[in-house]
């Protein structure tokens, strides 16, 4: 016998489900028509992002 899920959790499950779905769905169609990566920011290394928030030079 499967465990007991609530009809809410259920419901929450299945439209976060649904929402994650459509999102990847768009962002891949909007990958493969653009024919390119979209570029993201450099990041800094961890230390240097590190050194940046606490003040440091």
């Amino acid at each position: 016998m499967p465990p007991h899920t609530s009809p809410v959790v259920r419901r929450t499950t299945s439209r976060l489900l649904d929402q994650v779905h459509r999102d990847t769905v768009t962002r891949s169609n909007a990958q493969a028509t653009s024919g390119r990566w979209r570029e993201l920011p450099r990041m800094r290394p961890y230390a240097e992002q590190l050194a940046y928030e606490r003040g440091e030079d």
